[in-house]
């Protein structure tokens, strides 16, 4: 009897030993494990049990966008005074600001509808809409940051446009907005006669690929659910390191007697995508001009429909052209033999 109570207490006392030896053992797994994923956070490897958990991947750090309401009634009745809040104080055009800052200092421009005629020359401090230079820094349309631009949901699409002179409108700039290096979305807008009243103009509703405040280009914009007409150019510009997509959009009667100008001309980019768009009447440019490294096309119509376009599709340096869904017919009397060069 008394062998068996001990031999019991031994065994007792062994089961307790490894219930300790056991908890202390996971004790310092989950201290090891704690003190490897500070040690990863400094750029170190944690230890495999770490490695082995199924963690959720990091976020990309998130533009912080600031709500700005444009229009009649609004906070900013007029694009130029919302683009002037943009610039000033210790936003984008703030010298101090710094480019890693500007790169994050996002802004989400909300446009709502006016009357006839409400955003004409609504175009920059320099416009003839001002009769003196407004704001400090003054606003060209330049975008140096983040920005998201788009009508009011519900409503009619605002109508942003010039008077047909756009050499006596801005001071500085040649497009309705620059986007330079920065990620831009244009989203429910209608964007007007933006050219010149003398017609040897090259300006554009929207000006892509000039470098500002000496951000690096890495840049995507999109275009979704606009239209753009009578202006010079459509959409003009790109460089490396910036891509274009467009989607939902219609163009038609852009260009003039130059042949310089284009419903859309996207040069030297990375990727040109266009969905479900209708580009049409160019007057003698191309109705889709690229120089993109590869440009996309699904589900479009490239149509001339009496104008004097000189291609449907013009992808003068090569590059990957994928085509998928695309319909392309040219005007009786283009100055073109080809349909896609």
């Amino acid at each position: 009897m008394r062998g068996s109570q001990k031999s019991d207490r031994n065994s007792k006392a062994g089961t307790a030993k490894r219930i300790t030896r056991r908890g202390a053992l996971s004790g310092l797994a989950l201290a090891a494990a704690a003190v490897g994923l500070k040690a990863g956070s400094k750029g170190l490897a944690p230890p495999a049990a770490a490695q082995d958990e199924k963690l959720p991947p990091a976020r990309p750090i998130d533009h912080s966008y600031e709500v700005l309401e444009v229009g009649p009634g609004k906070r900013f009745a007029s694009l130029t005074l919302a683009g002037v809040f943009m610039n000033g104080g210790s936003r984008w055009a703030n010298s101090y600001a710094g480019a890693k800052k500007i790169a994050r200092m996002g802004f989400r421009v909300i446009v709502s509808p006016g009357p006839p005629g409400y955003y004409i020359n609504d175009s920059g401090s320099h416009s003839r809409r001002w009769k003196d230079v407004v704001g400090w820094p003054p606003y060209e349309g330049n975008l140096l940051g983040p920005v998201i631009i788009e009508g009011e949901a519900g409503k009619p699409a605002p109508v942003l446009e010039t008077d047909g002179a756009g050499d006596g409108v801005l001071y500085y700039q040649t497009g309705l907005f620059a986007t330079g290096s920065c990620d831009a979305t244009f989203r429910r807008l209608v964007f007007k006669g933006f050219r010149r009243g003398d017609g040897i103009g090259n300006y554009a509703a929207v000006r892509l690929g000039q470098t500002f405040a000496d951000i690096p280009m890495n840049s995507n914009v999109l275009f979704e659910d606009c239209e753009i007409l009578n202006c010079d150019n459509g959409i003009m510009g790109g460089a490396p390191g910036q891509s274009l997509t467009i989607r939902r959009c219609f163009l038609h009667d852009n260009g003039n007697a130059t042949g310089k100008v284009h419903n859309v001309y996207f040069g030297g980019g990375d990727v040109l995508t266009v969905e479900d768009t209708l580009s049409s009447r160019c007057a003698i440019g191309h109705l889709m001009k690229t120089r993109a490294a590869k440009t996309v096309i699904r589900n479009s119509r490239f149509l001339g429909n009496g104008g004097s376009e000189s291609a449907c599709l013009d992808v003068p340096d090569g590059g990957v052209l994928d085509i998928d869904g695309l319909v392309c017919e040219k005007s009786a009397d283009t100055d073109a033999s080809w349909i896609i060069n």
